[in-house]
């Protein structure tokens, strides 16, 4: 069972890579977006993984010995696959766009995505990247859809 859920926090083992686990984290959003890119079943299937993500994060203190690790990408798949929920295209240039814009938010955690790391457990470990994907989509959905 620990192997499962290091598999599921880690997006596959991906979230082991010595480069830029967020940034593969985050194209694997755009894979899973590719893969289910709307409608009821993409939604539900979003939120279990989401409820998953939160519900696992919170225990990954035992699996890493930190509380947010660098290794947890779930986190950016789903806030990624959020932001392209949103904004439901599947032109290059706005997948591409909103990439940019998460990347952003997600690094530099402007707009309160900072505060969201707060949450106690596993809503601290998931709900920044899930608040940078919404105000990704809303950009999008705005300015560039």
């Amino acid at each position: 069972m620990r192997i499962a859920k290091i598999l599921f926090l880690t997006g596959f083992f991906a979230g082991f890579s010595p480069f830029a686990p967020g940034t593969i984290g985050s194209i694997m959003g755009i894979i899973f977006y590719l893969l289910f890119p709307g409608g009821f079943h993409s939604w539900l299937l979003f939120l279990v993984l989401t409820y998953f993500a939160i519900r696992l994060s919170g225990e990954s203190y035992e699996l890493f010995l930190e509380k947010d690790s660098d290794r947890i990408i779930i986190d950016e798949i789903l806030g990624m696959w959020l932001a392209l929920l949103i904004t439901s295209s599947k032109g290059f240039y706005h997948i591409l766009e909103a990439f940019l814009i998460f990347r952003f938010l997600d690094i530099y955690k402007p707009f309160y995505v900072d505060r969201m790391e707060r949450f106690e457990g596993g809503w601290g470990v998931v709900v920044d990247d899930l608040w940078a994907g919404l105000i990704t989509g809303i950009i999008m959905r705005v300015f560039f859809v």
